[in-house]
C-alpha cells in the first residue's frame, strides 16, 4: 500500500511503474500542484480529479493537461462509481473546524490523506472522519518538503534553493546602499537607486531597503553590518576612487576583519589605462587595487575603479562605481547573474514596457481590472503601472518562464490580450518614444512634416530632432511665440491667438512656409496667468492633412513646465492618432496634395 510521501518520491525519482493506471484526486494546490498534476498525467495516471476553489486556475490546468496528456481522463469533480487510490490535498479546504468534507472518504481505498498544512488531524470534520476510518494521515512539514522538492524538479529550479523556500525558489533578500555625502546633500540625484530596484524586481530579487549615507567610515560600517543581518545581498555603491574619502574598500574589509591586499593585475590594468592615453598617473590611484582577502574583483572595469564581490558566510557585499554607467555594466554582466545564481533562480524573467497615452492610472486600472484579476488566478504574467511624466504611462508585462523561447511567447501572448483591452492608448513598446513612433509613421507613408509652435517654444522640434534620421521627415519647425510672427508669417487672421481657428492657421501655415506634406501646431496658456481670457492649462492643437485641417483643445495640468511638456506628448499624440485614422473615416496612407 503507497502513503503519500511513496506516491511523491515515486513522482520525483520517475519511477512510473507504481503512478501508472491509478486514479488520483488533487484539491488545490497552486504551482506544486500543477507539479504533481503534471508529472503523474505523465507517468500514465489513468485519471485525475482537481478539485480546486479557483475555477479559472483549474480551467486553465485541464486545458492544458488534456492537450499535453490525451491518455489521460481529467475531471473537475470526483466521478461516481470510481474509486480513488490516491488523495493530495493541497488545500486549506476542509482543513479548518466546521469546514464541510471536500469528497466522501469511503470512495479512498484507505492509503492517503495528504494534509500538509495540518498538525492537529482531531480538530476538522475531514480528519476527524479519515482517522477514525482508518486512513493515514501525513501531514506537516514532511508532506510540504515532499511537494515542494517534486515542485523544484518540476520547475527546472537547482537544489541550491531547496532552502527556506516558497514555490521551490529561496528569496534573495538585498540592500543597495548609496555611499557620497554629495547625494545627501541634494548635489546629484541618486538616479542609481531607481535603476537598480527596477533590475532587481525584474530579475525576481527582492529589494527590501535603499540607503544613503555620507562619507563617514563608522557609520559606513554600521549601516553595512546592518544591512548583512537582514538582507542577504548588499550592493554598495560609490567610493571606490583614489582620493582619500573614498574608503569604501578600508570599510569592507574591517566588516570582514580582514586585511587589504593588492591585486598586481588590476594594479597593471590601471597604469596602463593611463599610459594609453598618454598620461601621468598618480599614486594614490594603486589604491582601487586593492582588494579585502577572500574578495575579489568584477572582470568587468570600464573605468579604473574595479568592482568587488566579497562573500561573507552564506552572505555577500558587492561594491560598484558610483559612475552610472561603470555600475549598470557590472551589474548587468555580473552581479546580477552571481545573485540568481545564489539564489538559485534559473527561470527566465522578463518583461516588456507598453507606453501609453490619453488615459490616466486609475482609468487604465479599472479597464485592466478583470484581465489583472484573472491573472491573479492562474498565474503566468503580472501588469504593473507606472507613470512617467512626459515619457506617457507605462504598463509593465512580466513573465516568468523556464526559457526564452517560452517567456518570448508568454510576453507577446499577454501584450496582444493587453492591447485588446486598452488599444489606441497604447503607442509604443519598451525603447520606442512618441516621436519615434510618429517619425516612423510618417516615413512609412512618405509624408513630411513641419511645426509651428508658440506655448511650447520649439519644445516639439527638439524631442523630434532627437531621434537620429528624422531629417528625411521632419522640413523644419517656425517659433511663432509673438502674435505678430503667426500674423506675418504663417498668415494667421489678426485677433486672439490663443483659439482653435489660430491652431488650424498656424498649421496650415507652417505646411505652406516649409512646403511639408502635414502641418501640426501648439497655441496655448502655460502660465504664470490666464491670457485672453483662457484659463492656465488650456492648450489648442491643430492639425493639417491632406484636405483635412482641424484643431483640438485639452486642458492640462500642473505648473509651466508641465504643461508645456505635456502639451507636446498630446500634440504628437493627435497626429498619431489621426495617422491611424481614429476620429476620422479612414487612415491617412499616403500623400494627397
Amino acid at each position: 500500500m503507497m502513503d503519500g510521501l511513496e506516491f511523491l518520491a515515486s513522482l520525483k525519482k520517475k519511477n512510473y511503474a507504481t503512478v501508472k493506471n491509478k486514479n488520483i484526486v488533487l484539491v488545490g494546490g497552486g504551482g506544486a500542484g500543477s507539479a504533481i498534476t503534471y508529472s503523474a498525467a505523465k507517468a500514465g495516471a489513468n485519471q485525475l480529479s482537481i478539485l480546486e476553489t479557483k475555477k479559472n486556475r483549474q480551467t486553465n490546468l485541464m486545458s492544458n493537461l488534456r492537450k499535453i496528456y490525451p491518455s489521460t481522463s481529467i475531471y473537475d469533480q470526483l466521478v461516481p462509481g470510481h474509486s480513488i487510490d490516491i488523495v493530495i490535498n493541497l488545500s486549506p479546504m476542509g482543513m479548518k473546524v466546521n469546514d464541510p468534507v471536500p469528497f466522501p472518504l469511503e470512495k479512498i481505498k484507505g492509503n492517503i490523506i495528504g494534509a500538509d498544512g495540518v498538525t492537529k488531524p482531531d480538530t476538522t470534520e475531514f480528519l476527524k472522519i479519515a482517522s477514525r476510518t482508518g486512513h493515514l494521515i501525513q501531514r506537516g512539514r514532511e508532506m510540504a518538503e515532499a511537494q515542494m522538492s517534486l515542485f523544484i524538479d518540476f520547475m527546472g529550479i537547482t537544489k541550491e534553493a531547496n532552502n527556506s523556500i516558497y514555490l521551490g525558489v529561496k528569496k534573495m533578500r538585498c540592500e543597495f546602499i548609496a555611499i557620497g555625502t554629495e547625494l545627501l546633500l541634494g548635489q546629484i540625484v541618486n538616479s542609481n537607486a531607481a535603476w537598480l530596484g527596477e533590475q532587481l524586481a525584474l530579475a525576481g530579487i527582492d529589494c527590501l531597503y535603499q540607503v544613503t549615507i555620507g562619507d563617514n567610515r563608522q557609520r559606513m560600517k554600521n549601516t553595512i553590518t546592518q544591512a548583512l543581518k537582514r538582507s542577504d545581498a548588499v550592493i554598495v555603491s560609490g567610493g571606490l576612487g583614489p582620493t582619500q574619502d573614498d574608503i569604501t574598500r578600508e570599510v569592507i574589509a574591517e566588516v570582514m576583519d580582514v586585511i587589504l591586499i593588492r591585486d598586481k593585475e588590476i594594479a597593471e590594468k590601471i597604469r596602463y589605462r593611463f599610459e594609453s592615453r598618454g598620461r601621468v598617473m598618480s599614486d594614490n590611484n594603486l589604491r582601487q587595487a586593492d582588494i579585502p582577502e577572500g574578495g575579489m574583483p568584477i572582470p568587468q572595469m570600464p573605468g579604473t575603479a574595479p568592482g568587488l564581490i566579497c562573500p561573507l558566510g552564506d552572505k555577500v557585499i558587492y561594491a560598484v562605481p558610483g559612475v552610472p554607467f561603470e555600475m549598470k555594466m557590472m551589474v548587468n554582466e555580473c552581479i546580477l547573474p552571481d545573485m540568481k545564481k545564489r539564489a538559485g533562480l534559473t527561470a527566465i524573467i522578463k518583461s516588456r514596457v507598453l507606453k501609453t497615452w490619453g488615459q490616466t492610472e486609475s482609468g487604465l486600472d479599472e479597464m485592466l481590472t478583470e484581465r489583472m484579476a484573472y491573472l491573479d488566478e492562474v498565474g503566468g504574467a503580472t501588469i504593473a503601472f507606472q507613470a512617467s511624466g512626459i515619457e506617457g504611462l507605462k504598463v509593465r508585462i512580466t513573465v516568468k518562464a523556464r526559457s526564452e523561447q517560452e517567456a518570448e511567447k508568454a510576453l507577446s501572448d499577454e501584450e496582444k490580450a493587453v492591447r485588446e483591452i486598452i488599444g489606441e492608448f497604447v503607442f509604443g513598446t519598451d525603447e520606442e518614444t512618441m516621436e519615434s513612433v510618429v517619425l516612423d509613421m510618417l516615413r512609412r507613408r512618405g509624408l513630411t512634416l513641419a511645426i509651428a509652435e508658440s506655448v511650447t517654444g520649439g519644445m516639439v522640434g527638439a524631442r523630434l530632432t532627437s531621434v537620429p534620421g528624422s531629417s528625411d521627415v521632419l522640413k523644419g519647425c517656425i517659433v511663432a511665440y509673438a502674435s505678430e510672427i503667426k500674423y506675418n508669417i504663417l498668415d494667421v487672421p489678426e485677433g486672439p491667438v490663443v483659439t482653435p481657428d489660430a491652431a488650424r492657421a498656424m498649421a496650415e501655415g507652417a505646411r505652406n512656409a516649409l512646403g511639408a506634406d502635414v502641418g501640426i501646431s501648439t497655441t496655448g496658456v502655460a502660465g504664470p496667468s490666464e491670457q485672453e481670457g483662457q484659463p492656465v492649462g488650456t492648450v489648442h492643437l491643430g492639425l493639417a492633412i491632406g484636405d483635412h485641417i482641424e484643431a483640438q483643445v485639452t486642458h492640462l495640468p500642473g505648473d509651466r513646465a508641465r504643461i508645456r511638456e505635456y502639451g507636446v506628448i498630446s500634440l504628437l499624440n493627435f497626429l498619431r492618432l489621426r495617422l491611424l485614422g481614429r476620429n476620422t473615416n479612414t487612415p491617412f496612407a499616403g500623400k494627397t496634395r
